[in-house]
């Protein structure tokens, strides 16, 4: 795999990870309601994502 297409993989996993955080946490509606389980879901894919980014950049060096 080339290094450009591990830059182009490790940029969308990221986007694709906090963005679905995103959209967990406000389709829950947050940190507003009662709902903790979607919550934490929505931070899980949140930090995911600004941890596999760096993990498939740190590959292309190697």
């Amino acid at each position: 795999m080339s290094t450009s297409q591990l830059k182009f993989f490790a940029i969308i996993a990221t986007v694709l990870c906090v963005a679905g955080g995103l959209i967990t946490l406000l389709a829950s509606n947050g940190l507003v309601k009662e709902d903790h389980l979607w919550t934490g879901v929505g931070l899980y894919f949140i930090g995911k994502g600004f941890f596999v980014g760096p993990m498939l950049l740190s590959q292309e060096k190697s």
